[in-house]
């Protein structure tokens, strides 16, 4: 590592000449340091520059911005190498709602200060003064106050709360699942009917304080609440999951030297741009129109359109009154049936949607069709989902900055790191944040960090599994055992191929039939059997299969080394590696372990 990006502290000099050299074959990158005015003499004498912030974006990423929604979400995660940090990044999102890195920086820590300067160089270097942008981020004040900044010569910024953010908040005034879920709910709603309906649902949930931090919440509901985002700012994007999702792109990268991260940030996103342009090709070629997201909500929305009937009013037939569908479900409940009012001029719906995603809802393509209208021009539809757009985003192309002998000269400042930010604290350098509700598991592998009370399992499986059910009294249904009925026929022309492959003896044994099986102590276990885990997680304790009990059914022996990911790999090498401090040597002819 160190040849590649000197050590720790070389690469804080590396960096600006890296930036520079990437600059200089990719004329329209924008690269800045921050200093602060502070420097740092060795012992030689030689002085050099503390590099407290470095800001880069590439030409390409600024070029590829123009196409994308008005929107950039924002975030940052932490360094985990050998000197504190924070890199910043900003995304945007293409017609295929796939992240557009936009650019990025490293500076000493989250603060008002540093949140400030990154704002100010997004706005100048990325943003421009042409176009409006919306800011998605948490509520972080530094954020917040750069956002309210006016820049002369420049459109003032829109800013928007990360819902699951803003929602997490309340947690700290009433620690209910519940109610967090439900102001979900209510800052998901896209008009105001709906919005008052779930407000006061909610608001029978919350306790005193809840309902105190609530209130002050309302005086700005138009920061988190999608129903009152003005002029849709949002494009109906509510969280940073983009950019929390960038950072899983760089979490490995994290723990590198900082040029290290400028070269990967360079590599990585010239193959992304690439990828991305292939897909965005051959589909434009197969006849695709709109982003995939997109041309499934209008193949959706044609679909109910069918079911509605439009009633014009007004001598020019420019305001319509739009019918859904109704009926009555099992239980004699009715749904559906609701008017909408339809402005074909505005190109508005009562329900809201298209101010809101710049896009047709069915109400106004039924008024549409009633009028000889196409929903899909430009006029209802908004150009940043169109698939021309998603090819000219990734359309830039990288130019390699080749090896050190061949970059330009550089005659800037030395740079060093700033001394108060190494990190002195022995042991494994810490690579997690703590747990929170954007962590929290929405399916199956997507749960990374594990179920506190079962480390080992996920929470999306531990949701529906049948044990808590068990565990608080209900009754369930008797599961009983399931047995294959068909035999395994055996053919002597396999057993050459299977002795060369070593699994003869075994493909015998299954052949010639297991031994008895307590069928009915199975069924017992299966209530308590984790797929996840393969083990059986009792009240008193957890309990699998051994090899040994394995080699005993079976009758095969176990013999040979155990085969795990590596058989001869130096485990003194992987405990530095792992806990940060080297075992001690060990004495000749110490043979502990």
């Amino acid at each position: 590592m160190e040849i590649v990006y000197g050590d720790w502290k070389e690469s804080y000099n590396l960096l600006p000449r890296v930036v520079h050299a990437i600059g200089h074959y990719n004329p329209a990158t924008r690269w800045y340091t921050y200093t602060g005015g502070r420097t740092v003499t060795d012992k030689s004498g030689k002085t050099a520059h503390v590099l407290q912030r470095v800001f880069w974006c590439f030409g390409q990423c600024v070029a590829a911005f123009q196409y994308c929604r008005l929107v950039l979400p924002v975030d940052g995660t932490f360094l985990t190498g050998k000197y504190k940090g924070v890199l910043m990044m900003a995304q945007a999102v293409d017609p295929e709602d796939q992240l557009v890195p936009i650019a990025f920086a490293v500076v000493e820590a989250e603060n008002n200060d540093s949140w400030q300067w990154f704002m100010h160089l997004l706005r100048v270097e990325v943003m421009g003064k042409e176009r409006k942008i919306c800011v998605i981020s948490d509520r972080h004040v530094g954020i917040l106050k750069a956002c309210k900044q006016s820049y002369r010569g420049y459109p003032p910024l829109e800013h928007r709360w990360c819902v699951r953010h803003f929602a997490t908040n309340l947690w700290r005034h009433q620690k209910d699942d519940e109610v967090v879920n439900k102001l979900k709910v209510l800052c998901g709603a896209q008009d105001e009917r709906d919005f008052d309906k779930l407000y006061v649902e909610l608001k029978k949930m919350l306790t005193k304080e809840g309902k105190r931090w609530m209130k002050k919440q309302m005086e700005k509901k138009k920061h988190w609440a999608l129903a009152f985002d003005e002029g849709g700012a949002r494009y109906g994007i509510k969280t940073t999951n983009g950019a929390e999702s960038m950072n899983n792109v760089f979490k490995d990268i994290r723990a590198l030297p900082v040029a290290g991260i400028a070269m990967y940030s360079f590599a990585k996103f010239n193959s992304y741009f690439v990828d991305q342009w292939g897909k965005a090709k051959l589909a434009l070629d197969n006849g695709a129109r709109f982003g995939a997201p997109m041309a499934a909500h209008l193949r959706n929305e044609e679909k109910l359109s069918v079911m509605q009937i439009g009633d014009a009013y007004g001598p020019d037939r420019n305001l319509y009154c739009v019918r859904t569908a109704h009926g009555s479900g099992p239980g004699g409940e009715h749904f559906g049936g609701r008017n909408y009012k339809v402005q074909i001029e505005e190109g508005t719906c009562q329900c809201n949607f298209p101010q809101l995603y710049h896009a047709p809802c069915s109400h106004l393509i039924i008024a549409c069709q009633d009028r000889g209208l196409n929903h899909k021009s430009s006029k209802y539809m908004s150009p940043y989902y169109d698939k021309k757009n998603t090819l000219k985003i990734w359309e830039p192309m990288f130019q390699p900055y080749l090896d050190l002998s061949q970059w330009p000269p550089y005659d800037g400042h030395d740079y060093c790191p700033d001394p108060d930010l190494l990190r002195v604290k022995v042991g494994r350098r810490k690579k997690k944040r703590l747990r929170g509700d954007m962590d929290k598991c929405n399916g199956w592998g997507k749960d990374k960090m594990a179920d506190p009370r079962f480390p080992l399992l996920e929470v999306a499986y531990e949701k529906d599994h049948r044990a808590p059910a068990i565990e608080s009294g209900q009754v369930m249904p008797v599961l009983r055992m399931r047995t294959h009925t068909h035999v395994l026929l055996w053919d002597e022309r396999y057993a050459p191929y299977l002795r060369q492959a070593g699994f003869l003896d075994l493909a015998r044994v299954v052949n010639a039939g297991l031994p008895p099986l307590d069928l009915p102590l199975l069924t017992s276990l299966i209530d308590r059997w984790r797929p996840e885990t393969h083990t059986f997680h009792l009240s008193c304790g957890e309990m699998t299969l051994t090899l040994q009990d394995a080699a005993m059914i079976l009758g095969l022996p176990i013999e040979g080394q155990a085969v795990v990911h590596v058989v001869n790999a130096n485990w003194a090498h992987y405990v530095e590696l792992m806990l940060g401090v080297a075992p001690p040597e060990r004495d000749p002819g110490d043979r502990s372990s």
